[in-house]
């Protein structure tokens, strides 16, 4: 199936949907990385949060954009493989998304050296805050359909967004500010591809039917005035891109100036109230601030 699905790529790049079309700022922030895996900012774009490897394993890390110091916020148990990472609104707390941790995935949050555990089970791979809620992608262990969910910053019920069909293997999720949500569907684990999901009034539609090549994982992140949604991807020569996607007329347009050299791409966050976004080029970096014009 893979090789069908990159064939349809191919193809379509052939049509110009790899070409640059788009401004595009990428300054990077920190480097020379091991296992990078996501990486997002803060409320104002002024720090920013990674996944790499650490001092005792899988390790939660802060830079500070104003004088590049780094920091080891948490490494090791309980976590075993995240996958994702958003900041809270106040900006006070970290979640991380695990997907092995727990024998069954785990949503995570790091209040300064303090972890916890706030949801147990769903294999979280995607996760977004958002208007007081954790939003995260995964499987209901009750029912194993894929879907998206969401949970109280503070912990709780864990309430249904919208789950089964067309979800596959849900990864990345973009919250806009009616509760709208964007989700990249990568089809299967490691596919290398990448659909988009719209969310709607609980409603799942497949927004980009045709799978586009895309990062591991597929970072998605909605620009401010919600106009376009973001999609980190690599382009037919393996090199990094993101893909930019109207929103009303779903034409797709690319930039990649400042990445073009990068072999890899993952994920995709945008700050809460601003026009930054955080790249990042797994696994080795660099993790990157970006802007589009």
């Amino acid at each position: 199936m893979l090789e069908r699905l990159l064939a349809v790529v191919a193809v379509l790049a052939g049509f110009g949907l790899t070409d640059v079309q788009a401004a595009m700022e990428a300054t990077p922030v920190v480097t020379g990385l091991s296992g990078l895996r996501d990486a997002a900012t803060d409320r104002r774009g002024k720090h920013f949060f990674y996944i790499a490897d650490g001092s005792r394993g899988p390790a939660v890390f802060r830079v500070t954009l104003k004088n590049g110091r780094v920091e080891e916020l948490y490494s090791g148990a309980p976590l075993v493989a995240p996958r994702g990472i958003t900041a809270a609104e106040d900006e006070d707390e970290v979640y991380i998304a695990d997907p092995q941790a727990a024998g069954g995935g785990a949503v995570f949050v790091l209040d300064g050296d303090r972890l916890r555990r706030l949801v147990t089970g769903y294999q979280p791979r995607g996760i977004e805050a958002a208007d007081g809620s954790v939003y995260f992608t995964g499987h209901n262990p009750r029912n194993g359909k894929p879907g998206l969910y969401r949970v109280h910053e503070g912990g709780g019920r864990i309430g249904v967004v919208a789950e089964g069909a067309p979800f596959v293997h849900p990864v990345g999720v973009a919250i806009g500010r009616r509760g709208d949500a964007w989700v990249s569907d990568a089809l299967s684990e490691g596919s290398g591809v990448a659909t988009v999901v719209h969310v709607q009034d609980r409603q799942a539609t497949t927004f980009v039917a045709t799978p586009l090549r895309a990062g591991t994982p597929p970072g998605i992140a909605l620009t401010a005035d919600e106009s376009t949604v973001a999609l980190s991807g690599l382009g037919p020569d393996g090199r990094a891109l993101v893909y930019l996607i109207d929103t009303s007329s779903r034409a797709i347009s690319t930039a990649n100036n400042g990445i073009s050299l990068i072999s890899g791409a993952g994920g995709l966050h945008r700050s809460a109230n601003g026009r930054v976004f955080s790249w990042c080029g797994p696994p080795l970096g660099p993790v990157f601030k970006v802007t589009f014009d």
